[in-house]
């Protein structure tokens, strides 16, 4: 529905309007029909991504990995996840997803910051003189 807002989401609405996404808005239309993003939460399509920055890739227990992806070695790294994003099947040759990329960089990169700012793996409680990354 990126061309038209009848019947769209509030966040569909704003891609046909030009008007910036949140990287929340981001996931929540491109990512979050086939990924959770929530500890604890269930594997979908694709596995859940809580955490997943500094992650080995093919490593969350209970999914079925593709072969190509278990055997390329890489981790995820911001930029790995950036071009993964981007496109799955030139990082790792062999391996796809449902998606494919229609973001612009700036939203990739607001996706990106979303995952990795919101969704950190056990985080630490933060104390008066401690600030929050």
């Amino acid at each position: 529905m990126r061309n038209s807002s009848i019947g769209a989401s509030e966040g569909e609405q704003k891609l046909a309007t030009g008007k910036p996404l949140s990287g929340a808005e981001i996931f929540a239309l491109t990512c979050q029909g086939c990924h959770n993003i929530e500890a604890g939460l269930p594997h979908r399509v694709g596995p859940n991504l809580s955490g997943i920055l500094g992650q080995p890739a093919a490593s969350q227990a209970g999914f079925a990995y593709s072969p190509a992806l278990q055997a390329a070695g890489l981790s995820w790294s911001r930029a790995n996840l950036e071009a993964w994003v981007v496109a799955a099947e030139t990082l790792v040759p062999g391996t796809w997803m449902l998606y494919h990329n229609e973001l612009q960089p700036d939203e990739v990169t607001l996706l990106i910051n979303y995952i990795e700012q919101e969704h950190l793996p056990n985080p630490e409680p933060v104390t008066g003189t401690e600030q929050q990354h």
